[in-house]
C-alpha cells in the first residue's frame, strides 16, 4: 500500500488505491448492452428457444395424460378381471404415450444443456477476449489510477458471474415463463373459478419477487466490488510479503485484509440473504393457494362439475407453475447479480482508449536518435501542470543522465518519450519528427527500455532474452547475455539458456534478473536507450562490469540514464538536474560539481562519508 502511495507521489497523482468510483448505477442500461452481447450468438440461442419450446409444450400435455387414465381407472368394474389386467387393458396406451414423452423430453432437455453450455462458453471467450482487447487499448493513465486486483477480479470473478447466470438461471426462467404460461392456459380451461385462485397466489408471488429484486441490484453490485477490492489487496500482499516480512508488518497486512474480507462477508451475506429469502416467502403464498384449490376441487368434484383425473391434473398443473415461479424468483435475484458484474465489465469497456495512430503516422526509417522537447508542458491532472515550458535538446549518440530528488519529473520525461503519455503542450521530435505523426510501434522499436522493475515471464532464459526480437539467432543471443554481463552465470544453471524460470522467478538472484532484462534491451539493438534505475539492484561489481559493457554498446547511440546513484553517470556527455518539473541545471559531472547549486548538494550528500 505504502509502495503504491509512494508511486502516485513520485508521478504527481492522486492517490487512487483502495477508491471505488461512485457512479450511478443503471440495471436496465446494463441488461440491454448484456442482451446485445449474447445476441451475437442468434442461431444457437434460436435453437435453444425452440428446444425449450418443444420439451415444455410436452411437459404440458402430461398432467392431462395421467388425468385422462385417472378418470378411465375410476369408470374400471369388472371383478373377474385382475388389477393389472384392467389396467393394461384400459390406459395401456396412454401409459406408452407417457412413456415417450418422458423419453423424448429428456433427449430434449440433454441436447438444451449441451447448446446452453456451449453458448455459455463462447460468450466466456467473446466477453474476454474483448475485455483483452481493451485493456491493450487503454492509456497507462488508466493503469496508474486502477488496483491490478480489481481488474483481474472484473476479467475474471464478474465474467464467470454472468456465464454462470445464464448458464444457471437465465434459461431455466425462460423455461419457467414457458411453462407458467402454458400451465396457466390449460388452467383455465379446466377451471377458470380454480385458475383465479391459482392467480391469486401467483399474482402475490410475483408481487413480492419484484420488490425483491428491485432491492437487490445495489446490493450484488456492491458485493462485487468488496471482492474486486478484497483480491487486489490480497495481490498486493502476497507479491509483497518479503517487504511485509524485513519490515514485522506481517499483522498489519492480516489487519487490513481481515477488515477487506469483513466488508466483503457483510455484502455477500446481504446478498446471500436477499436471495434465499424469495423461495420460502412464496412457498407460503403457493401453499396456501394449493388449499383453497383443494377444497374447491373437492367440492367441484361431488357436486360432478369436474372429474377426479380433471382435479388431479390441475393440482399438476398448479404445481408445474408454483416451481419454476420459485426458480424464477431465486432466478431473478441471480440475474441481478450478473447486471452488477456486466456494470463493472462494461465500465472497463467504456474506458478511453489511447488515441489512434493518425491517418498519416509513418514509420521511423534509420532513426539517428536526435531529440528535441519544444516548450513541454505536461500535469497527470490537466489542471495542475507538473512539467512546464521544458526546453531540451539531445544530440544523437550523446549519453545523457538525469538525476534529481523524487518526483522531481524524471520518469515522467521517460513516460512522454515513449508515449505512454501525450503532451498537453508543446511537442517532441526524434529526428525532426514529431512523435504523435510516428506510429506507436514504430516509436516504440526506436527505444529500448530497462526498468528499475524487472520483469520476466515463465520460460527459458532465452525465450525472455529473445522476447524483443524473436529471430535472432543463438550466437546473437549469448553476444547479447555476454555484453549485459549475464553469459557466465547462465552457464552455470543446470539448464543454461533453457533453464525454466518458474512464476516468481525464485531460482534467480535479484541482480541476475535485472542483468537478463538488460541483455533483452540489447538484443533489440534499439536507437535510443532508456535505462531507469537499471543497476540499482545489482552490487557494485556487477555494477562495474555493466557499465563497461554499456559504454561500447551506447558507442554512437542515443542514452537516457535516470539514476539515483550519481556514482553510474560521472562519465555522462550531459547531465540534467531536474526538480520539481524543471530543468535547474545541466552540463557535465565536472561542470556542475564546480558550480553551486542542486547537483552538488546531491553529490556531497552521497559521498560525504
Amino acid at each position: 500500500m505504502e509502495q503504491k502511495k509512494k508511486e502516485a507521489e513520485q508521478n504527481n497523482q492522486p492517490d487512487t488505491y483502495g477508491m471505488i468510483a461512485g457512479k450511478a448505477h443503471d440495471s436496465k442500461k446494463a441488461a440491454k448492452r448484456l442482451i446485445s452481447f449474447m445476441g451475437r450468438q442468434k442461431r444457437r440461442l434460436t435453437l435453444i428457444l425452440l428446444l425449450i419450446l418443444v420439451s415444455s409444450g410436452l411437459s404440458i400435455v402430461t398432467p392431462l395424460l395421467a388425468g385422462r387414465a385417472l378418470d378411465r381407472l375410476a369408470g374400471l368394474l369388472p371383478a373377474s378381471s385382475s388389477p393389472f389386467e384392467a389396467v393394461g387393458r384400459s390406459i395401456g396406451g396412454i401409459l406408452f404415450a407417457l412413456f415417450a414423452v418422458y423419453v423424448i423430453t429428456s433427449a430434449l432437455r440433454y441436447i438444451l444443456e449441451y447448446m446452453k453450455a456451449s453458448v455459455a462458453q463462447r460468450m466466456t471467450l467473446a466477453i474476454r477476449i474483448e475485455l483483452n482487447k481493451k485493456l491493450d487499448a487503454l492509456p497507462l493513465r488508466y493503469y496508474d489510477g486502477h488496483q491490478k486486483g480489481d481488474i483481474l477480479s472484473r476479467i475474471t470473478t464478474d465474467v464467470e458471474k454472468i456465464v454462470d447466470v445464464f448458464e444457471q438461471s437465465l434459461v431455466p426462467l425462460v423455461i419457467a415463463v414457458v411453462s407458467l404460461t402454458g400451465s396457466v392456459i390449460v388452467m383455465l380451461y379446466i377451471s377458470p373459478l380454480l385458475t383465479l385462485i391459482a392467480f391469486g397466489s401467483i399474482f402475490l408471488s410475483m408481487w413480492a419477487t419484484s420488490r425483491m429484486a428491485g432491492k437487490s441490484y445495489e446490493i450484488f453490485l456492491k458485493n462485487q466490488e468488496t471482492l474486486g477490492t478484497l483480491n487486489a489487496q490480497m495481490q498486493e500482499f502476497y507479491h509483497g510479503r518479503q517487504i511485509l516480512k524485513a519490515f514485522s508488518q506481517e499483522q498489519t497486512a492480516i489487519s487490513s485484509i481481515e477488515l477487506a474480507a469483513q466488508a466483503q462477508y457483510e455484502a455477500s451475506s446481504k446478498a446471500q440473504f436477499i436471495t434465499y429469502l424469495v423461495k420460502p416467502v412464496i412457498r407460503v403464498i403457493s401453499q396456501s393457494g394449493y388449499v383453497l384449490v383443494a377444497v374447491l376441487g373437492g367440492v367441484s368434484l361431488v357436486r360432478g362439475m369436474l372429474t377426479i383425473g380433471l382435479v388431479q391434473a390441475f393440482i399438476q398443473y398448479m404445481n408445474q407453475s408454483a416451481e419454476p415461479l420459485m426458480d424464477a424468483s431465486y432466478t431473478v435475484n441471480m440475474v441481478q447479480a450478473a447486471f452488477a458484474a456486466a456494470e463493472r465489465i462494461f465500465e472497463v469497456l467504456d474506458e478511453g482508449e489511447e488515441p489512434q495512430d493518425g491517418l498519416h503516422a509513418k514509420e521511423l526509417l534509420n532513426p539517428k536518435g536526435d531529440i528535441y522537447f519544444h516548450d513541454v508542458t505536461f500535469g497527470y491532472d490537466s489542471g495542475m501542470p507538473f512539467l512546464q515550458k521544458l526546453e531540451l535538446h539531445i544530440e544523437p549518440g550523446r549519453k545523457v543522465a538525469i538525476v534529481g530528488p523524487t518526483g522531481a519529473g524524471k520518469t515522467t520525461i521517460v513516460n512522454l518519450l515513449m508515449r505512454f503519455y501525450d503532451v498537453q503542450e508543446g511537442s517532441i521530435t526524434i529526428d525532426g519528427t514529431d512523435i504523435r505523426d510516428i506510429t506507436r510501434s514504430s516509436l516504440r522499436g526506436v527505444l529500448g527500455m530497462v526498468l528499475q522493475d524487472a520483469w520476466l515471464f515463465e520460460g527459458t532464459i532465452r525465450e525472455n532474452i529473445t522476447y524483443g526480437n524473436p529471430l535472432a539467432s543463438d550466437s546473437e543471443i549469448e553476444r547479447a547475455a555476454g555484453l549485459a554481463g549475464a553469459d557466465r552465470f547462465i552457464h552455470t544453471l543446470p539448464d543454461g539458456y533453457d533453464t525454466l524460470l518458474n512464476e516468481e522467478i525464485s531460482n534467480l538472484s535479484q541482480g541476475e534478473i535485472q542483468l537478463l532484462t538488460i541483455a533483452r534491451a540489447l538484443l533489440a539493438d534499439p536507437a535510443v536507450l532508456i535505462l531507469d534505475e537499471a543497476t540499482s539492484s545489482v552490487d557494485t561489481r556487477t555494477e562495474r562490469e555493466i557499465q563497461k559493457a554499456m559504454k561500447n554498446l551506447m558507442e554512437g547511440r542515443t542514452s537516457f540514464v535516470i539514476a539515483h546513484r550519481l556514482s553510474t553517470i560521472v562519465d555522462a556527455d550531459l547531465i540534467l538536474v531536474m526538480d520539481q518539473g524543471f530543468v535547474v541545471q545541466q552540463g557535465t559531472h565536472e561542470e556542475l560539481l564546480a558550480q553551486e547549486g542542486l547537483y552538488r548538494t546531491l553529490y556531497q550528500n552521497q559521498f560525504a562519508a
